[in-house]
């Protein structure tokens, strides 16, 4: 009966995980973390490895800090060939390049634990499903998100198991980068 109790709520997780095919489709914000390849044609000092800092900007040459933190590739290469252009190059071509995503990890009781990339919106309740699910001995009411605020960790209690039973995903939370999900062990 355990088995096909957790067999169902595997499947409801998929289903949970990709019921929205808009958000599917929405192009990918760069977020804290990201590291990306930037070029402009013609100018090979300016041609980049970068990593969005926790205030979610980079550094570039002639610029200084820029802040993307929410952009998609496209703005960020509109917004740099904009500022380039207003002081620096005629008519610069940027190209962006987005080399690694930011990471989460999520550890315990879940059939795959260990550090993924975070590649666009994501919750709790898809992480669970990208980790493959719930081990036999999972506490699916336990999950908690442990996400450093600064200098203080906040902890955060996100009840997958009620989520995916009601279908009410008002108490599912995003992913963040640097987060750790942890899934503790049932003792009943």
């Amino acid at each position: 009966m355990k088995r096909i109790f957790l067999l169902l709520l595997m499947i409801c997780v998929a289903g949970y995980a990709y019921s929205e095919p808009d958000e599917q489709d929405v192009p990918y914000r760069m977020n804290n973390g990201d590291v990306l390849s930037i070029s402009v044609y013609g100018e090979p000092d300016l041609n980049k490895k970068v990593r969005v800092s926790g205030e979610g900007k980079i550094k570039f040459p002639l610029l200084g800090e820029v802040e993307i933190r929410g952009l998609t590739v496209e703005g960020v290469t509109e917004k740099l060939e904009e500022l380039l252009e207003r002081d620096y190059l005629i008519n610069p071509e940027v190209t962006v390049f987005i080399e690694e995503h930011a990471k989460f990890n999520i550890l315990g009781e879940v059939r795959n634990p260990g550090t993924y990339e975070l590649k666009g919106p994501f919750t709790v309740v898809d992480a669970v499903a990208l980790a493959g699910g719930f081990t036999d001995i999972a506490h699916p009411n336990g999950v908690r998100v442990v996400r450093d605020e600064g200098e203080e960790k906040k902890v955060l209690k996100v009840p997958v198991g009620s989520i995916l039973k009601s279908g009410n995903k008002a108490k599912d939370i995003s992913v963040k980068e640097g987060d750790t999900i942890v899934v503790p062990e049932s003792f009943f």
